[in-house]
């Protein structure tokens, strides 16, 4: 059987095989391995969250030599994101800080920030985000969605301040009516109980799905704005969004909470 590292590369949505294929590869004589292969392969790793397995491609790699010296941040970012999503986020800081400066741009440095914010980091992340600034690099629609998941997870008042920050920024870059990034700016303002300003980025934004709608009416109910969220819900099935099972769960306790029997019994 030949085994070619462009197989490998085809088998994104097959983790385990794709393994399987490696091993097979290291036991042929001829070196076909390229950094292609090992991208497959990181994110082979990263989706079975197999560290011990992620860690040794990473030693063969590095005996490799010159492959995260020739400005492949395609390579490096995805052993950030290996490292991140095995749960080892200080080994994805390593990483990250033995890069050169050519490949800290904006690919790897959201790979680290979305490595600390996956992790529960959200002070981090925004270090991190400070750093960027200072090496002159701009964050694109990418990044802005992982910090904007950080603000989310922080408590007080200091994850709505981050947001407004944030948003000015977004605003600057027209990103603001992108749908994932709007839909990111809605849920971190919603989880920081700002609801109006959620509203008022949801109204921006000129094609809504059905996550945006999710996120809005899920963050009335939580804050325990039961009419807004029923309101919401109306809205929603007007413009012909379908429901899942999560909305209809949100929604039929909202109206209970206000006591809409009619818009229930519709629902049922």
């Amino acid at each position: 059987m030949i085994v070619t590292g462009g197989g490998i590369a085809k088998l994104r949505e097959q983790p385990q095989r794709a393994l399987l294929l490696y091993g097979k590869m290291l036991q042929s004589e001829k070196d076909i391995l390229d950094r292609f292969t090992f991208a497959a392969l990181l994110k082979s790793c990263a989706q079975l969250k197999d560290l011990l397995r992620g860690s040794e491609i990473h030693c063969y790699i590095c005996r490799k030599g010159s492959l995260l010296e020739s400005d492949d941040v395609f390579l490096a970012s995805a052993l950030v994101d290996m490292y991140s999503k095995c749960g080892s986020v200080s080994k994805a800081r390593e990483v990250f800080d033995g890069l050169s400066v050519t490949l800290r741009n904006v690919v790897s440095w959201t790979a680290l920030i979305a490595a600390y914010t996956e992790s529960g980091c959200s002070e981090e992340a925004f270090c991190c985000l400070s750093g960027m600034h200072r090496d002159g690099v701009s964050p694109d629609h990418v990044t802005y969605v992982c910090v904007l998941k950080a603000c989310g997870m922080m408590e007080g008042s200091g994850g709505s301040a981050k947001a407004q920050v944030l948003h000015a920024d977004i605003t600057k870059k027209g990103y603001e009516t992108h749908l994932v990034v709007g839909s990111s700016l809605v849920h971190a303002y919603a989880k920081c109980g700002c609801l109006p300003h959620a509203q008022d980025v949801f109204d921006t934004i000129p094609t809504r799905n059905h996550v945006l709608w999710t996120t809005l009416i899920v963050g009335y109910s939580e804050k325990g704005h039961f009419e807004e969220a029923v309101d919401g819900f109306k809205q929603m099935q007007g413009e012909g969004i379908c429901e899942d099972a999560a909305m209809f769960v949100c929604i039929l306790k909202a109206c209970g909470k206000v006591r809409d029997i009619d818009k229930g019994e519709q629902i049922h």
